[in-house]
């Protein structure tokens, strides 16, 4: 048991070691994913959604990466819904400003969401599942641990609505939060 601590030890100070290499872990052929629980704060409502997301990234360039992003509805925090479903896909380009294992990305991307709302009003309309589009803007920080693994938090600007109620379109507006590990490998060697 306490050769198993030691080993544990060993790998943590070599990761340790590992991360502070001088030379740039972000380039041509990088692969990364994740997947974690992600909070939604609607911005017209005080209302938190609450997702399982999950993100697959490759770098076509050292600065420059493609990122497909989707979001599965899964509750709200409060007792009674706003939303019945608010699943969301997206994908887009991210350009980032690495140093070293650090790197700040920022990028934009188009989505489409299925979104049913709860029912809005007295007259209890039952509005139906519809898709509509989306865009984001997302930016994050993410810190390699090791070769194969990372740490990252995400923040993203989603601008989307609702159309065809009695009332006008419902504004679908959120601050969605991502924050956990992730995993990548390179897929090419260094040049």
């Amino acid at each position: 048991m306490v050769k198993i601590k030691y080993v544990w030890l060993l790998l943590l100070v070599v990761s340790i070691v590992k991360a502070q290499d001088n030379d740039p872990f972000v380039r041509k052929g990088l692969l990364k994913a994740t997947s974690t629980i992600s909070p939604g704060f609607m911005l017209n409502r005080n209302i938190t959604n609450i997702y399982v997301s999950g993100e697959l990234e490759y770098f076509l360039e050292n600065k420059i990466s493609v990122r497909g992003d989707g979001f599965w509805y899964r509750d709200s925090q409060q007792d009674i819904p706003f939303l019945k479903q608010n699943s969301m896909v997206f994908f887009g380009a991210l350009y980032h400003f690495s140093k070293k294992k650090h790197d700040l990305f920022i990028g934009i991307q188009p989505g489409a969401i299925l979104s049913q709302p709860n029912v809005l009003d007295t007259s209890f309309v039952n509005y139906p599942a519809q898709i509509n589009p989306g865009i984001s803007v997302i930016a994050g920080y993410t810190f390699y641990v090791w070769d194969y693994c990372n740490f990252f938090l995400n923040a993203r600007y989603l601008n989307a609505k609702y159309v065809g109620t009695s009332k006008g379109p419902i504004h679908l507006d959120e601050i969605i939060l991502s924050a956990g590990l992730g995993f990548q490998l390179h897929t090419r060697k260094k040049s």
